[in-house]
């Protein structure tokens, strides 16, 4: 199976089309800033000169943000909205980039040429992140970085989003957004209707990466990862990021080695957040499998749960106790419909 619903998806629901502030000057400053943070603070040895090459997946905004650093910048998108978009800043301004579109899990690379891959918000979309992430490895040269930025699983907005696409699933249920802003009416419709939304354990993932660069975990810098923790909604940050540095150019010969998504609505899981499990996780898995009454009022129900989610990703400092109370009066009202 390849990418065909995930790129049929952004196709309608790209950034650009909903949200032309994306590819504004702030937020191009706010992500080469970004880069700049992360590399004094995770790869300082990655010197930035302007004879270096760079690979993107994605929206092209990273792209087009980096290329001051990067000589030649390779971007691929399987949305035609973004690689035309780019292709027409590209032919005003930024010469240095190519863009292609092209499914990344399938499409022939060139080995050992970049010294900086970035995937950026990409991996849990994709059909096949392990097929994903093995091609686009074998393209980065010895002691050249991949970073890769992915959902965290065990967060309150990612439990609650996973919980709203199975209610939404199973019910068959179109969401009509209540949001005037385009940023809000985006992030639910990316949310809560993207084809492929994947969550992975921190350890399995931390030792697929290491597989991946010949079993060399030093090599692997890690941003908001707990690997004591699998589960921590008032604390948890709702990404995570893993930096690699590639130890050399041979390559892991076994392939067989892999990384499964795994799922945050079971007992086991839920129960590790004792608090949260008590107040809302137990009630969640009871919903999952009753049936509705009323369709409408269950809308109006994954509607409100969804603003709760928002405030986790907007507003961290938002008071934990009152999101949890919020839920908990959400979730009574879907029991008794």
């Amino acid at each position: 199976m390849s990418n065909k619903l995930t790129t049929k998806f952004y196709n309608k629901n790209s950034y650009i089309k909903r949200m032309k502030i994306f590819f504004s000057k702030k937020e191009l400053k706010s992500y080469r800033n970004c880069f700049l943070s992360e590399r004094k603070k995770y790869f300082n040895y990655f010197k930035i000169n302007k004879s270096k090459n760079l690979l993107d997946v994605g929206t092209g905004k990273n792209s087009i943000a980096l290329s001051k650093f990067f000589r030649n910048i390779h971007h691929f998108d399987i949305s035609n909205s973004h690689h035309k978009y780019l292709k027409k800043i590209k032919s005003k301004q930024k010469k240095n980039i190519i863009t292609k579109k092209a499914d990344i899990e399938n499409h022939n690379l060139k080995k050992y040429f970049y010294d900086f891959i970035n995937l950026d918000g990409v991996v849990m979309h994709t059909n096949s992140p392990q097929k994903m992430l093995i091609n686009v490895f074998e393209s980065l040269k010895k002691d050249g970085v991949m970073k890769i930025f992915i959902y965290k699983r065990g967060s309150l907005k990612f439990i609650l989003v996973e919980f709203l696409r199975e209610l939404i699933k199973k019910n068959r249920l179109k969401i009509q957004s209540p949001y005037k802003n385009n940023i809000a009416n985006w992030l639910l419709d990316d949310d809560l209707y993207v084809p492929y939304i994947r969550f992975y354990d921190d350890k399995e993932l931390l030792n697929f990466l290491s597989k991946l660069n010949n079993n060399n975990k030093k090599n692997i810098k890690k941003k908001n990862v707990n690997l004591l923790k699998s589960i921590d909604t008032k604390n948890f940050h709702h990404g995570e990021t893993f930096f690699i540095k590639k130890s050399n150019n041979i390559g892991n010969k076994n392939k067989k080695f892999s990384i499964k998504d795994r799922t945050q609505l079971n007992k086991n899981f839920l129960k590790k957040d004792r608090f949260f499990y008590k107040e809302c996780g137990d009630i969640m898995l009871k919903i999952l499998k009753q049936k509705f009454k009323n369709k409408t009022l269950l809308k109006i129900s994954i509607v409100n749960i969804y603003k709760i989610c928002l405030k986790s990703n907007f507003d961290p400092n938002y008071d934990y106790i009152k999101k949890i109370k919020l839920l908990k009066n959400e979730l009574k009202i879907l029991r008794l419909n």
